[in-house]
């Protein structure tokens, strides 16, 4: 029975007790002794629990200004990747459009190449021709003369 008298009451156990006690009624130096122990073991519980709730509170607005910096961070870093996004859209149109400016102008340059060598042939062709027209009675005339010339020595 020394077991059961050191042993420390649950708390249905002290509500059982102090059932028959209103203790916003009474005053504490009326209270039985051994009550007046349980309550000051609750008043103790109780004002450790308003402590641990204080510290929660703190903690719980702690973490809502945290949770608030995050969210603002998370924000800011979203609109910085759309605005790298952005950017890079533009710099991927602006190297298309070079690209295709390029092929173009290359395109281009081709086929003034191709206009001026064509061009270049027909006026060599025509310059030869020409050459060629003008040379023909004198290459007739002077095949003509070297016949007579070896004729006449034979």
């Amino acid at each position: 029975m020394s077991s059961d008298a050191n042993r420390r009451p649950s708390t249905s156990d002290v509500r059982s007790e102090l059932q028959w006690v209103d203790i916003f009624e009474w005053p504490i130096e009326q209270l039985p002794n051994e009550p007046l122990k349980y309550v000051n073991d609750l008043l103790q519980l109780l004002n450790n629990a308003m402590k641990v709730e204080n510290s929660l509170a703190a903690q719980r607005e702690q973490l809502i200004t945290e949770n608030a910096d995050l969210k603002k961070k998370h924000a800011d870093l979203t609109a910085e990747v759309e605005k790298l996004k952005h950017d890079i859209n533009a710099q991927v149109a602006r190297i298309v459009t070079a690209q295709i400016e390029a092929d173009s102008t290359y395109d281009k340059f081709n086929q003034t190449i191709d206009f001026l060598r064509n061009e270049c042939l027909t006026r060599y062709s025509e310059h030869v021709d020409f050459r060629m027209s003008l040379s023909m009675p004198h290459i007739r005339n002077v095949a003509a003369e070297g016949e007579a010339h070896i004729e006449g020595e034979a």
